[in-house]
């Protein structure tokens, strides 16, 4: 059963926090002022209960419940008391309230800004230690304190919790790290991209291709090589595996040759049309980046014939008495033509 409430009862029993004659003001400047109060009390027949509906009115035709009133003034504070004075310190409180307030609001600041300036001089001070020496002198707990981004004593943690074998700690799910106190499901989905990484390149070490003649050279190069109009210059660099099997030098029996895997591939010249230059400091820069064992030169000749010319041979005889001094061997020289092609070393020419 619904029951409008008379004026007296509105008069009587709301005339706490709001009255008539309370004026606020909105975001928009726009000054309010209470009229009365309207309203209906709600009986439960049931369960004999009942609740009270009241509706604010204002000096601007406009009206709202009373709860959303009450939210509008206190939670979202879109509505600024104005007057009489009792209403306005009800909301914003007494002056020495306020005055509590915004010193405890300003030490409050203070400290977060103190805290932050640490924080930046703790990364600073890290930062410049770390600078201080090469990634590969860190120690395990300095490199996965780095790539967690936390602080040593969290990284320790991570450690000590497989006992320092990184290879059983390669071995967990990203779920499993997640369990470590002080990770988390971000940095515990980091760790494991990291070793996911790390296998990925060692299965890239391992999945080399292996070049074990002259013919192999060919079939990696041909179709890259035999319809280029300039001569071009590559090197591959091999792994301990190539070299000779005596104490002889690179350049004096093909059959002793153990060539090996391929560590890289880079074309470091690339000249006119019929012409070829030889550049031993690029061609040994790259084969001492990969660290290689050995090397073998290649390039082709946009005419489609495959044999070397005078200049080809002066220069592979060059490149292997300069290797021989800084201990890289020159296994061969194969030269590529169109869908043929001539090593070097196998037809005597060096």
């Amino acid at each position: 059963m619904r029951i409008e409430l008379s004026q007296d009862y509105l008069d009587k029993h709301f005339d706490g926090d709001f009255a008539v004659g309370c004026v606020m003001t909105d975001g928009d400047k726009q000054i309010i002022r209470i009229e009365k109060f309207t309203g209906f009390h709600e009986i439960d027949e049931e369960g004999g209960q009942g609740d009270d509906e009241i509706v604010v009115h204002f000096s601007d035709d406009t009206a709202m419940e009373l709860e959303t009133l009450e939210r509008a003034v206190f939670v979202e504070k879109t509505l600024k008391p104005i007057s009489p004075d009792w209403f306005v310190e009800l909301v914003n409180g007494t002056p020495e309230e306020q005055e509590t307030e915004a010193k405890a609001k300003a030490e409050a600041e203070r400290k977060a800004l103190v805290g932050t300036h640490a924080q930046q001089w703790q990364r600073t001070k890290a930062l410049a230690s770390s600078l201080k020496r090469p990634i590969d002198a860190l120690s395990d707990t300095e490199l996965f304190a780095k790539v967690l981004g936390t602080p040593l004593s969290v990284a320790e943690e991570v450690l000590t919790a497989y006992d320092g074998n990184l290879k059983q700690m390669a071995g967990s799910s990203a779920r499993e790290l997640g369990k470590i106190k002080g990770i988390g499901e971000t940095r515990s989905e980091r760790l494991a991209s990291v070793f996911e990484i790390g296998k990925r390149l060692a299965r890239f070490h391992a999945e080399r291709e292996k070049v074990t003649s002259p013919s192999d050279v060919a079939d990696l190069l041909m179709s890259k090589m035999r319809y280029l109009q300039k001569e071009i210059v590559v090197v591959l660099a091999l792994d301990t595996k190539g070299g000779v099997t005596s104490a002889g030098k690179a350049g004096e029996d093909a059959k002793e040759l153990k060539w090996g895997k391929m560590l890289a591939v880079d074309k470091v010249f690339e000249g006119t049309l019929n012409s070829s230059v030889f550049h031993p400091r690029e061609i040994f820069r790259f084969a001492i980046q990969e660290a290689a064992n050995s090397v073998i030169l290649a390039h082709n000749h946009p005419s489609g014939d495959p044999q070397p010319s005078q200049e080809d041979i002066r220069a592979t005889k060059q490149l292997i008495e300069a290797g021989n001094q800084i201990g890289i061997k020159v296994l061969d020289h194969v030269i590529i033509g169109d869908g043929i092609f001539v090593s070097l070393k196998e037809e005597n020419f060096i």
